[in-house]
């Protein structure tokens, strides 16, 4: 009877996916205990032979990927590199898987190592999943001291417009610039797609930098002072006042006026002497003038009293103003204030 032989590329992978430690056990030793979880401390050796348990026996990509990713940290050998790739496509991280297989097939094509093979029809396999993102930083050519980052990671000027995989999911780009405003964009990625990196707008006046060792200080807020619009309540305040004073004072010289014209004119409607129609003219002048400063005064206190009551209030500040106000018989000032 035949026994049909397995292929190469199972025979590879078999190879490919046994841990150091295991392929020892295989030999004749006894498999050793579960191990502890990894330390910041462990080797190499000890945080592949756990990831491996942990796939083999666990079928845990969730905790095996975190223990490849240190042991690749640590020596990023051909097979861990093809673990890790194998544990992220597990996991549907597409993109990061092509990126490992792709490490991986690099590195056995500079030694001669077959796994080469193995690690390209991997690639070929996962490329229908894995989506690639495009960014488009034309507008930024011109632009000195460019940094562009992808997911916080720097992408060299160099390679600026070319696709590279990446897993479906949430991505970020942030570019940052001397002298110009940061820009940053996110968007859900599960196709192919490209993000188009705008012209970056100057950034304003940037503080007086602090001498080393020295903290920074705060601006002080604004205090004192009435503001603009009190004081311009303050002066048509003021104005309707004096209006107010001179419409009085004009009142009271008419009255006179007009006293005099009647004690200079006889009665029964004879004329009036020369000095009493002096007088009368002059009584009606008065009350003219008295009529348009009062009106000018109660103006003037009411724009004041308008601009005062809508001007903006600084809660924090004390403050102490004369006010305008008037009254059936009088008018005057009045001292208010806040604490």
């Amino acid at each position: 009877m035949m026994v049909e032989r397995p292929s190469r590329h199972l025979l590879l992978a078999a190879a490919i996916l046994l841990s150091p430690a295991t392929a020892r056990a295989q030999a004749g030793a006894a498999a050793p205990p579960p191990a502890a979880p990894a330390t910041g401390d462990a080797s190499f050796d000890d945080l592949f032979a756990q990831g491996r348990r942990l796939v083999d026996v666990d079928h845990d990509y969730v905790q095996a990927c975190p223990l490849f990713e240190r042991a690749a940290k640590l020596r990023a050998s051909i097979g861990v590199l093809l673990n890790l790739a194998d544990c992220y496509e597990r996991l549907g991280r597409t993109g990061s898987a092509s990126t490992k297989f792709r490490e991986a097939a690099d590195m056995a094509r500079a030694a001669g190592d077959p796994r080469e093979s193995f690690a390209n029809d991997r690639i070929t396999a996962l490329q229908p999943r894995v989506p690639w993102l495009t960014l488009d930083a034309t507008k930024l050519a011109t632009v000195t001291g460019v940094e562009l980052r992808l997911d916080g990671v720097t992408i060299d000027a160099r390679n600026w417009g070319d696709p590279v995989p990446v897993d479906p999911g949430r991505h970020t780009v942030d570019v940052y610039a001397p002298g110009k405003k940061p820009w940053s964009h996110g968007m859900d990625v599960t196709t192919s797609t490209a993000i188009y990196v705008p012209s970056l707008e100057d950034a304003g006046a940037s503080p007086t930098p602090t001498a080393p060792g020295q903290p920074e200080q705060a601006t002080p807020p604004k205090t004192g002072g009435l503001g603009t619009q009190r004081a311009l309540a303050l002066v048509a305040g003021g104005v309707g006042v004096v209006g107010l004073g001179v419409g009085s004072a004009f009142g009271l010289i008419s009255l006179s006026d007009r006293s005099t014209a009647l004690a200079h004119c006889e009665a029964g409607g004879n004329p009036c002497q020369p000095q009493g129609v002096q007088a009368g003219k002059d009584a009606q002048t008065a009350g003219n003038v008295s009529t348009v400063a009062f009106i000018a005064g109660l103006v003037g206190l009411g724009v004041g009293a308008a601009l005062w009551l809508t001007a903006p209030i600084d809660s924090n500040r004390a403050s102490v103003a004369l006010v305008p106000g008037a009254g059936p018989a009088d008018a005057g000032l009045s001292l208010r204030g806040r604490w």
